[in-house]
């Protein structure tokens, strides 16, 4: 693709249920967040609540409390991809209840209005 021109590619939007089911159908997520971008992107936060396996160019991920090396690879163009990096041999592993919540819509709005009450 890097030699590809913008005229080859065709964008065309998803409707939500189409979205959805693209999440259902698959077994992981892509996030390349822009350059100078800090924080989580929204596809971290979808692929966190659809309980899919991620692989971000994001290195601050792994400071999150949700980061496991099964679920979220960091992908690093200078050193290519690690085969044998347990994101690769395993299968999806849940997190805790606790911390799944703390990322949802609904704790995200909680914390909103406490904070500015």
């Amino acid at each position: 693709m890097r030699h590809a021109k913008l005229s080859e590619f065709h964008y065309v939007p998803l409707s939500s249920s189409e979205m959805q089911k693209v999440y259902v159908d698959s077994k992981c997520v892509l996030d390349s967040p822009q350059a100078g971008q800090l924080g989580l992107t929204i596809r971290v936060l979808e692929a966190l609540g659809a309980k899919k396996k991620l692989i971000t160019t994001n290195a601050d991920v792994v400071n999150y409390d949700f980061y496991s090396p099964e679920n979220v690879y960091v992908y690093d163009e200078r050193y290519g991809f690690d085969f044998n990096s347990p994101f690769f041999s395993s299968d999806y592993k849940d997190i805790p209840l606790e911390i799944y919540r703390k990322y949802s819509i609904e704790s995200w709005i909680k914390r909103i209005f406490e904070e500015n009450i």
